[in-house]
C-alpha cells in the first residue's frame, strides 16, 4: 500500500533567458527511472504573458517519493545548474513526513560579477526541509508502545 507525496513549486527564471530555460525544459526526459523529473511535470507561460522574469512551475503527487528524496533534489539540481534563475521553491506534503518546503537562491561570485560572466546558475545558498533521513513519523509513533 503506498501514500500520497506531493511536490510542487516554482522557478523564477531570467526573463532575458526564457526562451533557453524553455528549451532546457523541453529537453527532459518524457521517461525517467524512480524518481521521476519529466518535462510534462513543468509549465512555462509564454513570453508575453510574463513580466521581466517568468515563472517556471512544476507539480505531481507521487507514491511515497519520500524513500528516494535525495535522489530527486539531486534531479533538480542537476536541473538547475543548466537554467537562468534567481530563486527556486520546492513544497512537500507527505502523509507520513508532514509539510516542509524548500528555497535555493541564486548566487554569483564577485569573480562572476566583476567580469560580467553570465551562465546559468552553478552556485546558490540553500535552506529548508531535510534533504536526508526523513522517516516514518508513525515508525516513531509506534515504537512508543
Amino acid at each position: 500500500m503506498g501514500h500520497s507525496s506531493e511536490v510542487h513549486g516554482y522557478i523564477l527564471g531570467d526573463g532575458d533567458y526564457a526562451e533557453h530555460n524553455r528549451a532546457r525544459i523541453a529537453a527532459l526526459p518524457e521517461n525517467d527511472t524512480w524518481p521521476y523529473l519529466t518535462r510534462d511535470l513543468f509549465a512555462i507561460p509564454r513570453p508575453e504573458h510574463s513580466y521581466e522574469s517568468h515563472l517556471i512551475s512544476f507539480g505531481t503527487v507521487y507514491n511515497g517519493v519520500e524513500s528516494a528524496w535525495e535522489a530527486w533534489l539531486g534531479k533538480f539540481e542537476a536541473l538547475l545548474r543548466t537554467l537562468y534563475w534567481s530563486d527556486a521553491h520546492v513544497y512537500l506534503q507527505t502523509e507520513l513526513w508532514g509539510s516542509h518546503h524548500y528555497v535555493w537562491k541564486s548566487v554569483r561570485s564577485a569573480e562572476e560579477v566583476n567580469e560580467g560572466i553570465s551562465g546559468p546558475v552553478h552556485t546558490w545558498a540553500f535552506s529548508g526541509g531535510p534533504r536526508t533521513g526523513l522517516r516514518d513519523k508513525r515508525a516513531d509513533f509506534n515504537s512508543q508502545d
